[in-house]
């Protein structure tokens, strides 16, 4: 849902502390999450969309991380109690949740969460690359079928009650996770592939194509 950048504070960035401090402010409900389908953007990147609705859970999370904290390019103005932001936060969803995505709202936002899969991927040709998109969205077809409503995040691995939010180191490590409601959270770090001390993301001028900024993960 959000890439919260480098906890680098002299880069910009927001603490690991505050990190986990603003998240619980956030009296959100239980998330649910529903792919949409698979498609291949205009950089070739093969993308796995979610259905999101702007009333939902995830909705009202979203909207609200993102007045807490801010996004530099649509919200500039962010608010919350404790004085802390970040300018290097960035979301995988194209726009405010108010606009709205899928079925249920109006599909004129951008408001749809998106997995990136593969990176700038080269198909033989063009026959194969819809033969993939095919396959792909054949199967979201059929788990859209077996789950209608969805399912809540976590159910199987760090939340058994279903819906809580995590918060990853990167894209493999989960660090901290909330459960909905206002219901607590807890420190779920344990045989990671990074330790919770080393920046997740680029702490070094320039982006992710500077040297320094290699070992760190893309995004």
């Amino acid at each position: 849902l959000f890439y919260l950048g480098t906890t680098n504070t002299n880069m910009g960035g927001m603490s690991l502390q505050n990190m986990i401090r603003v998240a619980k402010l956030i009296d959100f409900g239980v998330l649910y999450l529903k792919p949409a389908f698979v498609y291949i953007d205009s950089y070739g990147h093969v993308k796995l969309q979610f259905e999101a609705d702007a009333t939902s859970a995830l909705g009202y999370l979203y909207n609200a991380l993102t007045g807490l904290i801010g996004i530099t390019w649509n919200y500039e103005s962010p608010s919350n109690s404790l004085g802390a932001y970040t300018n290097c936060a960035m979301h995988s969803a194209g726009d405010r949740a108010q606009y709205g995505c899928g079925p249920d709202n109006s599909n004129a936002g951008g408001f749809c969460p998106q997995m990136t899969l593969a990176y700038s991927v080269s198909f033989q040709s063009e026959d194969l690359a819809a033969a993939y998109l095919e396959k792909c969205n054949d199967y979201v077809d059929y788990w859209r079928n077996l789950y209608p409503s969805g399912v809540a995040v976590g159910t199987d691995r760090f939340c058994k009650g279903g819906g809580c939010l995590g918060l990853f180191l990167n894209r493999m490590d989960l660090y901290q996770v909330f459960e909905p409601n206002l219901g607590g959270s807890w420190v779920e770090f344990g045989d990671s592939s990074m330790a919770p001390t080393i920046s997740p993301a680029p702490t070094w001028t320039g982006g992710g194509g500077e040297p320094p900024n290699f070992p760190f993960d893309r995004g």
